[in-house]
Order: C-alpha cells, then structure tokens, then sequence
C-alpha cells in the first residue's frame, strides 16, 4: 500500500514544471514531508487545464463506521463498480518526491534520483459526498525488484510521459494494461531507512525522511 508521501520540493519549482507542463497556476506551498490519509493534497485533474487543486486523501468507505479508502489496487479497479466509473474522467496526479513504505515497523523511504519529481496515479470522487474538497485515493501496482523486499506493494509512479497519458482527455481503454505506469521511472528509485518522526501523521519535518542506520536483520536491502 502507499500510506505517506512527500512534496518537498516548493510549488513552481523548474522540475515540477517540467513534469506536469499543462499547470499553468501554481500556488504558493510549503514543503510536506509527511503527507498523510485525511489531510489535504495537491492535486492536478484530468484533464490537466488550469492549477493545481486540493483533494482529500481517503475514499469514503462504503459501510459505515470504516476507515476511509486509501489505495485501490490498478490491476483490478475496472472489476470495481465504484473506481470503473471514475476512471474515465476522474483521474488525477499528487505530485510527489517521495513515498513511504514500512516493513514491520521499519519505514523506508522512496525517491528518484536527485529527488526528481513523479507524479502519484489518483482517482478522485465526484464531490457528492459531503462538503469540502473532492476525496480521493492512490494506485498501487506489484512492486518493483527495489520495493519488493519491503512491500508487496508500490504506488502507480508516473513519469512525465506517465502523467500526460493518465490525465489525457479520452478515458483509456479498459481492456488494455493500466496505463501510464512505466517501470522505468520506479526502476530507478533510491531507497533508504528512516526514523519514527514519520510514523506520527502530526510531524511533518525533515527527520521524517532523514536517514538512519537500519536494523542489523535489514541491512542487506537494497540501497539500505
């Protein structure tokens, strides 16, 4: 699953522009380094005409009294009658440059190379859920020969060829692979072991991707 991300890098940053070149606003945003479910996020809408928005992490649950939906796996969601009829036209990217993932409660985090920028796969709701922003909820795909010793799942992490197809205005086709995810990107992520400041969704400081020497048991992962 993908349960925290960041964006560290400031809105307008030249890399950021680079990966998402249809944004034409971008407001003025902080640096997040642990961007958690129920907070808000930013967000680019299919398709990519304007700025940037703001959607809530976390999908309504369908039974009363769960948690809200944060991930939906890519694989399945045209089996899903509540994600196939958001995929033709409520998809969305989260900027991000980093992910989290934990292996028992060990969190390492993900980037690319020089914390280049990627793009989160999203599909958002259609606001008829209540008031406040448009909720949504990350993809996840099989994970990646780097992830895998972590986690047996990874976020749909999208190139900037990856985010214009995912916000392309005609809906991909449904019986063709999920599209937009190009291992390559994700092929190159950097890995390393990080403290328990990001375990806490309150903290949201540089120590929660800082590194730190990883358990003996771990220590053969790559990149660890």
């Amino acid at each position: 699953m993908c349960g925290r991300y960041s964006l560290t890098l400031r809105a307008g940053h030249a890399k950021l522009r680079q990966l998402l070149p249809a944004v034409a606003q971008w407001p003025a945003l902080e640096p997040r380094y642990n961007i958690g479910p129920g907070q808000a996020c930013a967000a680019v809408r299919a398709p990519a005409v304007g700025g940037l928005e703001w959607l809530t992490w976390g999908w309504p649950a369908q039974r009363p009294g769960a948690r809200p939906v944060i991930n939906a796996r890519a694989e399945t969601i045209t089996r899903i009658s509540t994600f196939r009829e958001a995929l033709p036209d409520r998809r969305a990217v989260l900027p991000a440059d980093g992910f989290y993932e934990w292996r028992d409660r060990q969190a390492y985090y993900f980037q690319l190379p020089e914390g280049e920028p990627f793009g989160l796969a999203a599909l958002w709701t259609d606001g008829s859920t209540g008031p406040g922003p448009p909720r949504c909820l990350v993809l996840t795909t099989a994970p990646n020969p780097i992830v895998a010793p972590i986690h047996d799942r990874m976020p749909v992490v999208l190139d900037r060829a990856g985010c214009a197809r995912w916000l392309a205005p005609r809906p991909p086709h449904i019986n063709e692979p999920f599209p937009g995810f190009d291992p390559g990107p994700a092929g190159r992520l950097t890995v390393w072991p990080v403290g328990s400041a990001v375990h806490s969704v309150a903290r949201d400081e540089p120590a929660c991707c800082a590194r730190v020497n990883p358990p003996r048991q771990l220590s053969l992962f790559p990149g660890a």
